[in-house]
C-alpha cells in the first residue's frame, strides 16, 4: 500500500451484481497481498477487523457496519448493476440455483401454500408471471440496499457491472485500485487477477472457467434487459421501481419501457444445480456465508 491512512480496503456488492466475479478478485489479491479477508454480514463480525495492518472488508449484500463511515483508514468500492438486468439474472438463477448459500430459496413458505420459492418459481408456467414474482420478491430487497448504500460519501468508489465487463483495458478497477491506495506494483498485479477472473478475459470461453463461475453465471451480459425484458412486464416495473432507477442512475425518465419487445423469448434455463461448489480456487473460507 502507498499511504498508511487508507488501510481497510472495502469491498460490497449485491446479489447478481458481478459477486461471483468480485469474490474470485478479492481472493486472488489475498493470495498476492497477504491482506486478511474479513466478511462482515452483520455487528457480530466487527470483532474481526484487525487493529493492525491491511485488510479485506467485504460484503456481498450492500451492507457494512455504520462506524466504518466515521474512520479515515477506510476506502470501499461499491458495485451496482443495472436492476432490470439483476431481474432477469436472478430469475434465471433461482430456478437451479443449490441451497447452500442459497437458503431463502429452498425454505417452505405458508404464503406459498409450503412451497420453497424456487419451487414456487418453477411452478409458474407464464415468463411473465415469473419475472413479476421475482420481481416483488429478492428483486425487491436487492434494490433497496442498492438504494440504501451511502451515497457521495469520500470513502465509496461507486463501480458499475456494465462498465466493468466491457472494460477489456481495466481503466475501470485501476482507478478503483487507485481510489484503495494501493502502489504501482500492487496495482499492477491486481490487474493481472482481475483479467485472470473475467469473462473477456481468461475465462472467456466457457470450458475455462471454474465449476462456481459455470454454476452461477448463465450470461453476464449487459443490458439484457432492451432484449429479454417484455414490455407488459417493463410497464409494471417503470412503476414499482422507475424512481430507483431514476435515483441510482440508470434513466432519467420512464421513456425505456417504449423500446422493450412485446414477446422476446424467454431465457433459457440450464438444469438443477445438484450442490454448490466451493467459491473457486483461491477461496477463503470467510467469503461464504
Amino acid at each position: 500500500m502507498a499511504e498508511a491512512d487508507i488501510r481497510l480496503l472495502g469491498l460490497v456488492t449485491h446479489h447478481k451484481c458481478g459477486t461471483v466475479w468480485m469474490q474470485q478478485v478479492v481472493a486472488g489479491l489475498k493470495r498476492l497481498l497477504g491482506y486478511p479477508i474479513v466478511g462482515l454480514w452483520s455487528d457480530n463480525q466487527r470483532s474481526n477487523i484487525p487493529e493492525t495492518g491491511p485488510a479485506f472488508l467485504v460484503n456481498w449484500n450492500g451492507w457494512l457496519p455504520s462506524d466504518l463511515w466515521q474512520r479515515n483508514d477506510f476506502a470501499v468500492l461499491h458495485l451496482t448493476r443495472d436492476p432490470r438486468d439483476v431481474l432477469l439474472s436472478g430469475c434465471q438463477y433461482h430456478h437451479v440455483a443449490p441451497k447452500k448459500g442459497e437458503a431463502f430459496l429452498h425454505t417452505p413458505r405458508e404464503d406459498l401454500g409450503g412451497k420453497t420459492y424456487q419451487t414456487h418459481l418453477r411452478d409458474i408456467d407464464s415468463y411473465q408471471d415469473k419475472l413479476l414474482f421475482e420481481m416483488r420478491e429478492k428483486h425487491a430487497v436487492t434494490v433497496a440496499e442498492m438504494l440504501q448504500f451511502p451515497k457521495n460519501h469520500e470513502a465509496v468508489y461507486e463501480l458499475r457491472y456494465e462498465a466493468l465487463i466491457n472494460d477489456t483495458e481495466l481503466g475501470e478497477m485501476r482507478a478503483a485500485f487507485q481510489h484503495w491506495k494501493l502502489d504501482a506494483k500492487s496495482t499492477k498485479d491486481a490487474l493481472d487477477v482481475v483479467w485472470q477472473t473475467s469473462l473477456f478475459g481468461e475465462f472467456k470461453d466457457f470450458e475455462a472457467r471454474p465449476q462456481q463461475v459455470r454454476s452461477h453465471v448463465f450470461s453476464g451480459a449487459a443490458r439484457r434487459w432492451q432484449s429479454e425484458l417484455p414490455q407488459a412486464v417493463g410497464k409494471i416495473y417503470a412503476q414499482e421501481f422507475g424512481d430507483a432507477l431514476i435515483e441510482l442512475g440508470y434513466e432519467t425518465d420512464r421513456t425505456w419501457v417504449d423500446s422493450l419487445p412485446v414477446d422476446p423469448a424467454p431465457f433459457n434455463l440450464p438444469d438443477p444445480i445438484d450442490e454448490a461448489p466451493a467459491i473457486d480456487t483461491f477461496a477463503d473460507a470467510q467469503l461464504s456465508r
